[in-house]
């Protein structure tokens, strides 16, 4: 079977592959901590899939050195999706690297507390992007789901921004 090489259509498949997971995840009720940390940990798995969408085959000898998030963060924000387009935006890497911070605190201090206005900055410099404006209603644990369902939609604008 021959694969296809059209981005257009890989990064559509891509995206269809993964939703699931999304629904997934966004299902699951439960405490702050635990949405962090499962939030950091599909945003972690998109990360990898995103390194096996660029490099295909040889995805796997990269993923098998045991990147760190961090690192892997930073070589899919070098890769390029066609042309000059950026395979993840700038402002989505920016506010991966808070959500790897905030993660890292939270995952390696016992009861450490999270505020609010910790999980409202992950959407620092995504206000133009996001179309939410009641997040002074809604809790912390849906901030973060809605986060979630924004990172993955992040995918598919490359498609709709670059027919015109």
């Amino acid at each position: 079977m021959s694969q296809n090489k059209n981005p257009f259509d890989k990064i559509t498949a891509f995206s269809y592959k993964n939703f699931s997971l999304l629904i997934d995840t966004l299902r699951n009720e439960d405490n702050l901590i635990s949405e962090i940390v499962r939030v950091h940990l599909v945003s972690e798995y998109l990360l990898e899939e995103l390194i096996r969408f660029s490099f295909n085959e040889r995805a796997d000898a990269i993923l098998s050195i045991g990147l760190r998030y961090q690192q892997k963060l930073d070589l899919v924000s070098k890769l390029k999706f066609i042309d000059d387009v950026d395979l993840l935006p700038h402002y989505i890497v920016g506010s991966l690297r808070k959500l790897n911070r905030l993660r890292n605190r939270v995952a390696h201090r016992l009861n450490e507390a999270v505020t609010d206005d910790e999980v409202k900055d992950l959407f620092m410099g995504l206000e133009d992007e996001l179309p939410y404006h009641d997040m002074e209603k809604i809790g912390s644990v849906t901030m973060l789901k809605r986060y979630l369902a924004f990172l993955y939609g992040s995918l598919l604008p490359k498609y709709e921004q670059s027919e015109e």
